[in-house]
């Protein structure tokens, strides 16, 4: 047994416990062992033993082979940009992050051994690699209606945003976050990755997708993020908003600069009233007064939380991981069972970032009691 706890990784034991939202010091207190022992042995530096080892194991919940894995120790090659990125706190981020990690070192890269994803389109490289940019002079405008054009998408509301965003590439998951974290995304070699928040309602997923969707085109080269930070939100919800309410769409839907038009309008734009009324003010559509009082009606009937028809319209929900993982065990190129012993993941956690069905690994699992 000794031998065999010597391989153990350490840095897979901090995974686990940052993936749980611990401290090393609630590890420590609730295990019996001090949070230098917790460091030491996540740093690699000391072996815990072996009663030790099993109750870290039942307090984090991943299988056995997991820490045991070897890291790639390669993830993301850019920034990774949060939205509502000064609300969350440096522990929200981290475990997020942990999160996004595991999804794509040890999911993506797995199925991506059976599965060739969609290609990344290449007006992202052509984005990126321009210099006719000017990023300090952002002209949001102009990006959302180019990207718009490029991508055939016209100025008319967009249908399914999400499996627009797949079909180019980017691959999404929607996973449990904090309410203070909306999103994020980075770039992973060539492939650009979209996490966003498995709480928010339709309107506000569009709005993430929206806005990280201009992190990933503009902000991949950024390296002072921190001194940048309040700028490139700024562009990002900008331009957010440009690329859901084209000009062209606001001036044929929008006449009357009501709350009650805004209610009427929004399934037909899918977008959110308090989203349509900033796009108003970005368009000089409406005046400053109006603006302050509509903003000040949206408080009075409670709507900056929930909106009318929040509830009424199913979240998008991503399919190209979970068309993977159910097209690899269709043809037999690995079964559920294995595929969930090459992950080495709490099963409920690939099943929530995939968009598994629930017990999607253990329906075959049926021991029968019958003679």
């Amino acid at each position: 047994m000794q031998g065999r706890l010597k391989g153990i990784i350490g840095s897979r034991l901090k995974d686990a416990r940052v993936f749980c939202g611990y401290t090393a010091k609630e590890v420590a207190d609730s295990i019996g062992v001090s949070p230098q022992a917790i460091s030491l042995y996540e740093l690699g530096k000391a072996v815990p033993s072996g009663e030790i080892f099993r109750k870290l194991c039942a307090k984090y919940i991943f299988p056995i082979d997991f820490y045991y894995k070897k890291r790639l120790n390669c993830f993301a090659n850019g920034p990774v940009y949060f939205r509502s990125f000064s609300a969350a706190t440096n522990k929200k981020r981290e475990a997020a992050k942990i999160y996004a990690q595991l999804f794509v070192e040890e999911v993506v890269l797995e199925i991506e051994k059976f599965i060739e994803f969609p290609a990344v389109d290449p007006l992202f490289q052509i984005i990126k690699l321009s210099q006719d940019i000017d990023l300090e002079k952002f002209d949001y405008e102009a990006m959302a209606n180019l990207i718009r054009r490029e991508w055939n998408l016209g100025d008319a509301p967009l249908g399914n945003f999400m499996f627009e965003l797949e079909k180019r590439g980017v691959i999404i998951s929607v996973i449990n976050l904090d309410d203070d974290i909306d999103g994020f995304s980075f770039w992973y070699g060539n492939r650009p990755f979209m996490f966003l928040n498995k709480n928010d309602n339709f309107f506000r997923l569009r709005m993430s997708m929206a806005h990280e969707l201009c992190h990933l085109f503009f902000h991949d080269g950024i390296d002072d993020l921190k001194s940048e930070l309040k700028k490139i939100e700024d562009d990002a919800k900008n331009f957010a908003g440009a690329f859901l309410l084209p000009e062209d769409l606001c001036n044929t839907y929008i006449e009357n600069m009501t709350l009650q038009e805004f209610q009427y309008l929004k399934p037909k734009l899918k977008t959110s009233i308090a989203g349509i009324l900033k796009r108003c003010g970005q368009l000089g559509l409406i005046s400053e007064e109006r603006d302050v009082s509509l903003n000040k009606q949206i408080s009075v009937r409670r709507w900056r939380k929930k909106e009318p028809f929040d509830e009424i319209y199913p979240p998008e929900r991503p399919v190209m991981i979970k068309q993977s993982i159910e097209l690899i065990v269709e043809k037999k190129k690995r079964s559920k069972e294995q595929l969930s012993e090459n992950f080495a993941l709490p099963e409920t956690f690939v099943e929530q970032v995939c968009n598994l069905d629930k017990n999607y690994f253990r329906e075959n699992k049926i021991i029968s009691i019958m003679r």
